[in-house]
């Protein structure tokens, strides 16, 4: 091989190096976090009858030590106002071993979907982190991950405290907010005082009727049929009573002779037209407010 043809060879050999170290390099993404916000951490309990308890908390963690946590998603919101947030500043020291346990944990790696697929009830964990050059989120509901289990138990333990007041806030706001929204709106009780037929059970007020008189009807959802009907099949009596509260206030009793169907509960009153027209839009106006 002459000099020239050994020169190009090494030349060639360097270039197809260099390209093949680029290519390596390009492929494989750097695990460096992002300075500010590194790591979001949310949860949401899902079950089934949850009410005013269904809402994501997160929590975000700077790199400076501050970490807010702050709720949203709220199934049904009864926080009048702006929903509080907690900021809370934690040591450097617990910031790092954060950091370290993130880039050992290999959170990247792992699928966006974990945990299971057919659970309705549980808890539902996510963990955004947020790299220089990419952001990886990955999550599901009740997962069993480990890595993914170690980082977010971290995180948890690092504001125990300060989860355990925040969650608290914000229960006992939903709760008032819930207990105040059901004195809005149309309530049905037993003749005992059980609550039967939430503000939110209803979903609209119509009439029916020809000439033998005019019909009130109230529109509820299934869950409201099966608390009514399974209150009929235990009663002692016949025709067991309910009362029927509008905004707080006692409007009438309805009487049931038979379980209800289609979702449909019946005044007893026989009214004119004009006359169920008018109580539909009264009643309707109540339930207009509530939503």
């Amino acid at each position: 091989m002459n000099r020239f043809a050994w020169k190009k060879y090494i030349f060639l050999s360097l270039v197809t190096m260099l390209c093949i170290c680029l290519l390596a390099c390009g492929g494989k993404k750097k695990k460096e976090l992002k300075n500010g916000l590194f790591i979001s951490y949310s949860f949401t309990p899902k079950e089934l009858d949850a009410g005013y308890k269904t809402y994501t908390t997160h929590v975000d963690v700077y790199v400076g030590g501050t970490v807010i946590i702050y709720a949203d998603a709220f199934d049904r919101l009864y926080i009048e106002g702006e929903i509080p947030e907690k900021e809370v500043v934690v040591r450097a020291k617990y910031i790092d071993e954060l950091k370290k346990l993130i880039i050992k944990e290999s959170i990247d790696e792992l699928p966006e979907l974990i945990g299971s697929r057919d659970n309705i009830a549980g808890i539902r964990k996510e963990l955004t982190v947020y790299y220089k050059d990419y952001t990886h989120t990955t999550g599901g509901i009740s997962p069993t991950n480990a890595n993914f289990n170690k980082v977010c138990d971290y995180i948890s333990g690092m504001v125990q405290e300060e989860l355990f007041e925040y969650s608290a806030t914000i229960e006992e706001a939903q709760r008032a907010g819930y207990e105040e929204s059901l004195l809005m709106g149309l309530r049905l009780e037993s003749y005992e005082g059980g609550l039967i037929m939430a503000p939110t059970d209803v979903e609209g007020v119509k009439t029916s009727g020809g000439f033998d008189g005019y019909r009130v009807i109230i529109e509820v959802n299934d869950e409201t049929v099966e608390r009514i009907n399974e209150s009929f099949r235990q009663s002692d009596t016949i025709s067991p009573m309910y009362n029927l509260f509008v905004d707080g206030n006692f409007y009438c009793v309805i009487s049931l002779h038979e379980e209800i169907y289609e979702n449909l509960l019946y005044l007893n009153t026989v009214y004119t037209q004009e006359q169920a027209e008018e109580v539909a839009a009264k009643l309707q106006e109540a339930v207009d407010k509530n939503k």
